[in-house]
């Protein structure tokens, strides 16, 4: 009896044992079963992560990120998302946007939370030059799919070799070039005063400049490097005064341009033509110089209104952009609206990789052939030879990263006013003539003759 009675307690605990597996296994299959079936469970969001200065010294670069961000997020999940073959259907992007103030070591801090704990499958950067190399450097040592675009060559420099950065980029070189074929469309006396912000960007341009200038027939009064920061500029004024030059050449730092330009003024120095540097490439700048002081000034119009290409999220023309811009914020986009070609280059990439795999990402980065508002987008397409020889002398780091880095095309605008608003016209286009139409002839600078 007590063997009957023994014997039936080991079943029944026996059968215990037998349901618990038994209930486990049928969890089991479920779970495995559903995934089976319908793949693994998939992120809420395809997540971008965006450093890029909304205040501080670079605030004006990134005015209108949050702008754009809320466009291409509506636009692109309006249609459901990116298709993500993982997981078998849509699923919608958000950009993580962090102020990095345009310093490189909360920009390093930044792209490194953005990595670790946001957990972000690409990080762009859509504009802040300055403070690039950072979210590069970090990107590299993570192993994360990065876009550093509008990004200049001595950035690029700086983050050296790599396997998971793509460059959007502009040469120096050419600028100085193509501004000084410029000064040769109309008629003055060939003499060009002309002075340099001491960082590596105006070392360059002195560099070509100087290099150039004589062979195309012009005089330069090398007034050489000045220090940034300074507030008094009239010792130099008064020697390209001495000098009559009819070419003022001064590549000046934002802060310091429109104090050059005003002393200019008040000190009686109206050049026929003149180009301040990084002070007069927004409508804010010309602004900020006050009254119709920016009537007649040059700039480098890497991207404007009056580009001739559609954005690739939307189809719209780069005019509409700017518009919708306005209509919506009540400010005036110049260069800084070029970020907006970075998020269509995300767009593109995630679209064309249809995967959340880094490798995958940096396979479809790398193939990238894209038409946007800045023209295509080809990190494989070569140079011309008038291009190649220009980077060998003088940014031979756009060589020697050449299957990473693609050179956007660049323009000489010059100021005017339509309807009470800042609006710089193209003048001169040089080897991209074939791409961005001149709207206008070069005029001398009002009150100049």
């Amino acid at each position: 009896m007590e063997k009957s009675l023994h014997k039936k307690a080991i079943t029944k605990t026996q059968a215990s044992i037998i349901a618990v597996i038994a209930i486990a296994v049928m969890v089991a299959i479920i779970i495995f079963g559903t995934r089976f079936y319908f793949g693994p469970s998939a992120p809420e969001a395809i997540l971008i992560g965006v450093p890029v200065p909304l205040t501080g010294p670079g605030a004006q670069m990134g005015e209108p990120i949050p702008w754009i961000v809320s466009y291409v997020e509506r636009a692109v999940n309006g249609e459901g998302g990116i298709y993500v073959k993982d997981y078998g259907r849509k699923i919608p992007i958000k950009f993580i946007v962090k102020d990095t103030q345009g310093d490189f070591d909360l920009t390093a801090a930044a792209t490194e939370e953005l990595i670790t704990k946001d957990k972000v499958s690409l990080v762009l950067v859509p504009i802040g030059a300055l403070a690039m190399p950072a979210a590069g450097m970090k990107a590299e040592k993570y192993g994360v799919p990065a876009i550093l675009h509008f990004c200049p060559p001595t950035a690029i420099e700086l983050v050296g070799p790599s396997k998971w950065i793509y460059y959007t980029t502009w040469s120096f070189a050419e600028e100085a070039i193509m501004m000084l074929e410029a000064y040769d469309k109309i008629e003055t006396n060939k003499v060009i005063a002309g002075l340099w912000v001491n960082n590596p960007n105006g070392q360059l341009d002195r560099s070509v400049m100087l290099s150039y200038a004589e062979k195309k027939g012009f005089k330069v009064v090398d007034l050489g490097l000045y220090s940034p920061g300074i507030t008094d500029f009239s010792p130099y004024i008064e020697r390209m005064k001495a000098a009559k030059a009819d070419i003022c050449h001064a590549y000046c730092w934002l802060e310091e341009a429109p104090i050059f330009w005003r002393q200019c003024r008040e000190m009686g120095y109206v050049p026929k033509l003149a180009f301040i540097g990084m002070g007069a490439i927004e409508p804010s700048n010309l602004v900020a110089l006050g009254g119709d002081l920016g009537l007649g000034l040059l700039s480098w119009t890497m991207f404007s209104p009056a580009l001739p290409f559609r954005e690739s999220i939307t189809g719209k023309i780069v005019k509409e952009l700017y518009d919708m811009y306005t209509r919506d914020t009540g400010k005036v986009a110049g260069v800084n609206m070029a970020s907006y070609v970075g998020f269509e280059i995300a767009v593109d990439v995630l679209r064309r990789a249809q995967s959340l795999d880094r490798e995958a990402i940096i396979r479809a980065l790398a193939d990238t052939n894209l038409d946007t508002a800045w023209g295509n987008i080809n990190f494989k397409k070569p140079y011309s030879s008038l291009q190649r020889e220009l980077y060998a002398q003088w940014e031979p780091i756009l060589l020697e990263q050449e299957d990473r880095i693609c050179v956007l095309p660049n323009a000489v605008g010059q100021w005017v006013k339509e309807d009470g608003q800042w609006v710089s016209k193209i003048v001169y286009s040089w080897i991209y003539e074939d791409v961005i139409p001149v709207q206008k002839e070069i005029t001398p600078i009002p009150g100049s003759e």
